[in-house]
């Protein structure tokens, strides 16, 4: 059960990070795409910029 939930953080991780490469959304508009909390797309791009983009 941890496994499937594991890979869907990280397909939302992907996703959150795809739709900010495009440049055309905000994070309030992905997180409505995608059905999560701004600040959860907040802190996912935070870790993303921080890793070394």
């Amino acid at each position: 059960m941890m496994a499937a939930a594991d890979h869907n953080a990280s397909v939302i991780r992907a996703r959150v990070i795809r739709l900010w490469q495009t440049g055309r959304l905000s994070t309030y508009e992905i997180a409505l795409e995608l059905g999560i909390h701004e600040s959860a797309v907040c802190r996912i791009l935070d870790a993303w910029r921080a890793v070394g983009c």
